[in-house]
């Protein structure tokens, strides 16, 4: 049961491929197995999310479909964006995954411009990671997080970016998934 990665590789005579897939196998208590969030790939705008106005939007920059969210302006405001979900509770692995990219004006490796991924279990927090200017780059990466402390429970999930006073860092956000299995 839970995710599993499977890599496969062919060998000819003038080259070699490889393929790489994530196998999902069920635990046969979950029923209702599969994505919890609603407006994962926010292509329904603000629907089920909570964010600040103007975080959730068609722009250019988006990893599939149209629609992203972008954290992070000058200033020391802090903005976040989340969602509140009640995971089954036969569902015994969770994984958290979502696509990032980071932009920054940060010349600098040192962390000015921070995104926190956090959670809130029935109540408790729980920090699950969190990203800096540093991370900035070209294009999207993805990130994945085993969850399963989810399982069962009412959970918010949140992206929160604090920036410095000079040189913004945007962090842009797609294809935000909860998966049970």
């Amino acid at each position: 049961m839970g995710l599993h990665t499977v890599t496969i590789t062919g060998v000819g005579t003038t080259m070699t491929r490889t393929v790489t897939f994530t196998l999902a196998i069920h635990s046969p208590s979950c029923t209702n197995s599969g994505q919890q969030l609603s407006n994962s790939g926010f292509e329904s705008g603000e629907a089920n999310w909570t964010a600040p106005p103007g975080a959730i939007a068609q722009r250019g920059h988006a990893h599939t479909g149209a629609w992203n969210a972008r954290l992070g302006k000058v200033g020391p405001e802090a903005e976040t964006l989340s969602q509140t979900v009640v995971m089954p509770a036969g569902c015994p692995f969770v994984v958290l995954s979502f696509w990032l990219h980071v932009d920054s004006r940060e010349s600098s490796s040192e962390e000015f411009d921070i995104l926190s991924l956090d959670a809130r279990v029935d109540g408790a927090y729980e920090p699950l990671g969190y990203w800096s200017n540093a991370a900035a780059g070209a294009g999207y990466w993805q990130v994945n997080i085993d969850a399963s402390i989810f399982a069962g429970h009412t959970v918010t999930v949140s992206l929160t970016s604090w920036q410095d006073r000079s040189l913004a860092s945007s962090f842009h956000i797609d294809d935000f998934e909860l998966n049970a299995y």
